[in-house]
């Protein structure tokens, strides 16, 4: 099997840059930082070895498992994912082609076989044209394909692939009827049916999984509904124990100001001082919060009630949230509520002073939610729950995840000197 420069550089090139396309764009992929410069050019070095043992199945796998090297070398994902995403991409590519294929021979008095190699190399070219433009411009049907990507399960995604591989074979077996298997007269309609066969089927598929999605979706929208309405229910709660504690507080105001008027009288400086600074900080738990927004008035207002019985507790606020916010209410809930839970997790294992920080600020067209709590662990792995039950909890950072990825925003995750830190950061202007 010879394969010029040309068949290299176009498969070096033009199909990796399809790799690179639909893993970044289309299936959220995020690029290293690490430097695998070295291990692709070794890659790429090795093609005149390979060339050298001139073995069509060698030549062949090595040059198909190009896409596999790029995706392992330029992401951070992990290598499940990449395989999971190799076959999938490999797949889209094949399919893309084989309709630019279609539309060629669909042309009048068009003799297509794959020995033309030239014609096959500009129908490749044409089909990463066709990923660029997609990648460019198709920023709705990007965040489809993220989140249908992300979602999708271990059984579907087997059910995809076995749907897909399929296909595939039946594609290439009908690309191949337009060699001289069949007669010249039906070898362009053959592989047109082919392709619409196939057509047919992923359509098919496509819909059965968005369907489930679908309902899985809504069936999350459901529990998450109650769940706020549980958290209402809480806020109402504390609301009212905390009014109570106001009452108990005013009630007992007249001996706190005897007992002041004493250590003053006595010239009790430091006790004096002692004895207002212990007032202060009780009236600090019990008055309420008032953030600009009513959603994050009760979410801080309760977990400031959770954690009253630490004496050693302070917080502090920064900003205001604007009262019409740019997020759903049901959103801006689950994203508050879980950052807080989480605060809250780690300031319970402390026993010597801790305090939450919640920052919030605009900035030109940005608008930045910053969440700190003190925290007796010099690193954290955000992804990992503290709790013993793994199965029914650990999806406190997933919700905060992809509530951001929603909402086209950015979370940054770090702890160091015994602060914990989550940074969000949202384009207000894109979300017009």
């Amino acid at each position: 099997m010879e394969l010029s420069v040309y068949d290299w550089v176009y498969q070096i090139i033009v199909e990796g840059i399809k790799y690179i396309l639909i893993a970044h764009y289309f299936l959220g992929f995020v690029f290293s930082k690490r430097k695998v410069a070295c291990f692709l050019f070794l890659y790429i070095l090795l093609i005149p070895a390979v060339e050298y043992l001139d073995n069509r199945y060698i030549i062949f796998s090595y040059y198909y498992a190009w896409g596999g090297v790029l995706l392992i070398g330029l992401f951070k994902e992990g290598l499940k994912e990449k395989i999971k995403a190799f076959f999938i991409i490999w797949f889209l590519i094949a399919l893309v082609d084989a309709l630019i294929v279609m539309l060629y021979v669909m042309l009048p008095t068009v003799i297509f076989t794959n020995q033309n190699k030239e014609k096959v190399m500009i129908f490749g070219c044409l089909g990463a044209v066709f990923w660029g433009v997609m990648a460019f411009k198709s920023k709705k049907m990007q965040q489809y394909t993220k989140n249908f990507w992300k979602r999708l399960s271990n059984l579907e995604y087997i059910l995809s692939l076995a749907v897909l591989a399929v296909g595939s074979l039946f594609v290439g077996g009908m690309q191949g009827s337009l060699d001289n298997t069949t007669k010249i007269s039906m070898r362009s309609t053959t592989f047109i049916l082919g392709v619409i066969v196939m057509l047919v089927f992923t359509i098919v598929l496509a819909l059965f999984l968005h369907t489930k999605q679908s309902k899985r979706q809504l069936e999350e929208i459901n529990r998450l509904n109650v769940q706020y309405l549980e958290l209402q229910k809480k806020y109402y709660k504390d609301s009212l124990n905390q009014y109570e504690d106001m009452r108990r507080f005013r009630h007992d105001i007249n001996h706190h100001l005897y007992i002041l008027s004493e250590l003053s009288r006595e010239d009790k400086v430091a006790e004096l001082k002692g004895y207002i600074g212990t007032m202060a900080e009780s009236y600090e738990k019990m008055r309420g919060i008032h953030s600009g927004n009513f959603i994050a008035d009760c979410l801080i207002s309760h977990t400031l009630y959770q954690l009253k019985g630490k004496e050693t507790f302070t917080f502090d606020m920064e900003g205001r949230f604007p009262e019409t916010f740019f997020m759903e209410d049901i959103d801006f809930c689950i994203l508050l509520s879980n950052l807080l839970e989480n605060a809250k997790e780690a300031l319970e294992k402390i026993a010597g002073e801790c305090m939450l920080q919640i920052e919030v600020k605009y900035f030109r067209q940005w608008f930045y939610l910053i969440v700190r709590n003190s925290t007796d662990k010099d690193t954290i792995d955000f992804q990992v729950t503290s709790k013993q039950d793994r199965r029914n909890h650990g999806y406190g950072v997933q919700n905060i995840s992809r509530i951001a990825e929603k909402y086209n925003g950015t979370v940054q995750w770090n702890c160091e000197n015994g602060m914990a830190e989550v940074k969000l950061k949202f384009n207000v202007e894109r979300l017009k």
